[in-house]
């Protein structure tokens, strides 16, 4: 999927009521929006989430503790819609990822993203990253939930995903 048919996606997803968000502790967001990191550990199943689709990361309140030792990003976004990202695949539990790909996350100091054997994991793998130009600022939920049930939050994601892809669709 490119990343102008995700936005073209997010958006139809998000008039229906169907775009989901994700919310993740900084600095992860930021390094998401920043092409840095593309996993997310989660716990929840794959049944749980939409493979294939796009949908928005939010930035929570509380840093995560693992990320401390992250060099440039002391000030990472909090409670804030940050973009919208392609959720590609799910990797479960046990399955085994390239040396490759856990070389590249152990070189950005990101430990937690190696540990693939609990059966309790599954990676999430995003790709087509894109931020938004500001960040929606709102108090989310944990893990997934929906934009529409935050007061407000409907009419701007809204207008951020049509302005993101105007400008995309000029330049």
């Amino acid at each position: 999927m490119t990343q102008d048919e995700m936005l073209d996606r997010a958006l139809t997803l998000h008039l229906q009521k169907e775009l989901m968000v994700l919310s993740i502790k900084p600095p992860y967001p930021d390094l998401m929006m920043d092409g840095k990191k593309t996993i997310e550990n989660r716990s929840l199943k794959p049944a749980d989430c939409r493979i294939g689709e796009p949908m928005l990361i939010h930035a929570s309140s509380q840093r995560h503790p693992a990320a401390r030792n992250l060099k440039g990003y002391d000030n990472a976004c909090r409670s804030a819609v940050v973009g919208v990202a392609h959720l590609v695949d799910v990797i479960r539990p046990r399955q085994r990822i390239s040396e490759k790909l856990k070389s590249k996350y152990r070189l950005l100091g990101v430990p937690d993203l190696l540990d693939g054997e609990k059966d309790s994991v599954y990676w999430w793998i995003f790709g087509n990253a894109t931020a938004f130009e500001k960040p929606i600022t709102c108090h989310g939920k944990l893990n997934l939930w929906y934009p529409w049930r935050v007061d407000g939050l409907q009419a701007k994601v809204t207008n951020r995903l049509t302005r993101l892809s105007h400008v995309l669709s000029f330049s």
